[in-house]
């Protein structure tokens, strides 16, 4: 799929993750984990230098919500076309797997230190 040119509103919806991503006090990062993409590419979007699928933009939004507002991954798929519940899915289980390959890492090298000391 070619990539397009990002438009007013692809810009208006990055400023909105950005003050929605800074009022959960998250940081590009780990809002990045929470849906499997990079520091840099959360920056693009909230730049508006990148454009955005509209299943991506609901994923992100539905991740800076206030908690108590949000109402289950399972209730927000049902209410996704299956391909955006797929996509989101796909984009949570990577930054799944992406917390846990740090977390293996960070034990990993408790292990190392502790057979050290």
């Amino acid at each position: 799929m070619p990539h397009r040119k990002p438009t007013q509103i692809d810009r208006l919806r990055g400023r909105e993750i950005a003050a929605l991503r800074k009022s959960a006090g998250l940081t590009q990062t780990s809002l990045g984990s929470l849906v499997g993409l990079t520091h840099q590419q959360i920056s693009k979007y909230e730049l508006g230098r990148s454009s955005m699928t509209l299943s991506l933009y609901e994923e992100l939004i539905s991740q800076l919500r206030p908690r108590r507002q949000q109402s289950g991954f399972e209730e927000e798929q049902r209410a996704m076309s299956p391909n955006a519940a797929q996509d989101a899915l796909a984009r949570r289980l990577r930054g799944i797997v992406s917390q846990l390959k740090i977390l293996t890492s960070e034990v990993e090298n408790a292990i190392r230190e502790a057979e050290r000391g």
